[in-house]
């Protein structure tokens, strides 16, 4: 018998093989399983409880989702796609570049091709060449979050913010990105992460966009 797993096709590519492999073995695990007991017990000092969310290529978004009211991932990753054609061009003047060529600086992906990577990045589930950091900028940018990851690779947190951000209004959120192939969300005791504080743009709607 042939395991339905198991992959027969000799031209796939090694390195898919791998990332599959990955993610089959995290779905037989739960997520807080996955996560070192130092992260745990930070998290719970803050008053916060893990939130897994589905393995479905858009963990991310999911993950993000969590923070903000009346957005799902789906609503999330087109929201990124809208803002990024509206600021293409614009120039960011403290890094001399525009959002264009901050893109370009950090592709290994798209041959630097913009329209390629708004395309992707707007397609349901396509996270294997997500530029999770320059996404996570955006997003950022957008909602005025100040993201925090805390990595169960090297147990070390990082925090992200946009490339223009309102440093002193930042709202702080808390992602577990799990071996580099998942994100998991955060939530408080209370469960009053999404509070009535939360912004989104400067008029405080969530923006349209251009499907």
């Amino acid at each position: 018998n042939i395991n339905p797993n198991t992959n027969t096709n000799p031209n796939t590519n090694d390195d898919d093989d791998i990332i599959n492999d990955v993610i089959l073995g995290l779905s037989l695990i739960e997520d807080e399983d996955l996560i070192p007991p130092r992260i745990i017990d930070e998290l719970r000092e803050k008053g916060l409880l893990i939130v897994n969310v589905p393995r479905d290529g858009n963990c991310m978004f999911h993950a993000i989702a969590n923070h903000l009211p009346s957005i799902d991932y789906f609503r999330l990753r087109k929201s990124v796609v809208w803002y990024l054609k509206q600021r293409e061009n614009i120039f960011i003047e403290y890094l001399n570049k525009t959002y264009k060529e901050l893109f370009q600086d950090m592709d290994d992906s798209f041959g630097k091709n913009w329209d390629n990577f708004i395309k992707y990045i707007g397609g349901d589930g396509n996270w294997e060449k997500m530029p999770a950091e320059y996404i996570l900028k955006i997003i950022s940018e957008m909602y005025n979050l100040e993201i925090n990851i805390y990595s169960t690779i090297n147990n070390n947190k990082q925090q992200i913010t946009g490339f223009i951000s309102d440093i002193f209004n930042l709202r702080p959120i808390y992602l577990i990105h799990l071996a580099e192939m998942h994100w998991c969300s955060t939530s408080d005791f209370q469960n009053n992460t999404t509070s009535q504080n939360n912004t989104t743009f400067q008029n405080n709607t969530t923006p349209s966009y251009i499907s």
